[in-house]
């Protein structure tokens, strides 16, 4: 079986070795603690790792948003 937390899993698996670290979990979405310098490159991580860490019967779309808080998050092309 197929859950939400599995995936979670192997999103925080593959960012073992990274300087990321996942300090959230809300439902479908994670937040992250990374440093500005780093954004880009982690974001497209993050992206990669999600949309392809299953094989899924639709496809997996994953939205990147940074900021110094939830107030202000813009998009990040990834």
């Amino acid at each position: 079986t197929r859950r939400s937390s599995d995936l979670m899993l192997k999103c925080y698996e593959g960012l073992n070795n990274t300087e990321a670290r996942m300090i959230l979990q809300v439902h479908d979405e994670l937040m992250f603690m990374v440093h500005e310098d780093d954004v880009q490159k982690i974001s497209k991580k993050i992206k990669t790792i999600m949309e392809n860490v299953m094989d899924l019967d639709v496809p997996l779309v994953v939205d990147i948003e940074s900021g110094p808080n939830w107030m202000e998050m813009t998009s990040v092309t990834a």
